[in-house]
């Protein structure tokens, strides 16, 4: 007698729920490492970002120092003399009658007024 059943393999069948859990690890595994490496990439390019960003303030902050050095040379008294001599410019102290107070006010009168005891305190 012939038997209607199905034959058995010898090949087992896996839960389809088991299978669909492990992909589902696996794509999440697989996106949290895609996000991981993005974020590396980005962080680093702004660390160098920023590194450069430092280097070119330090060279500013070096530029102004040096500015200011070189302005505090220029404008010593000898230096200033030199500059003076090297144009041809001949400036002295004005004269007793060319100064003029804007300090002081009269009462009624001008906003300016010639002292000359300014200069002869000078």
């Amino acid at each position: 007698m012939r038997s209607n059943r199905r034959r058995h393999s010898s090949f087992h069948t896996v839960n389809t729920r088991i299978v669909a859990f492990v992909a589902l690890l696996v794509l999440i595994c697989a996106g949290g490492a895609i996000v991981n490496l993005s974020l590396r990439s980005s962080i680093s390019a702004i660390n160098r970002d920023i590194k450069q960003l430092e280097s070119e303030q330090k060279a500013i902050n070096d530029d102004i120092q040096r500015e200011k050095t070189n302005w505090a040379a220029m404008i010593t008294s000898d230096e200033v003399e030199s500059a003076l001599r090297r144009h041809g410019l001949h400036m002295e102290n004005p004269r007793g009658e060319r100064i003029v107070d804007l300090s002081r006010r009269r009462p009624g009168g001008a906003s300016m007024s010639l002292t000359a005891e300014y200069a002869s305190n000078r």
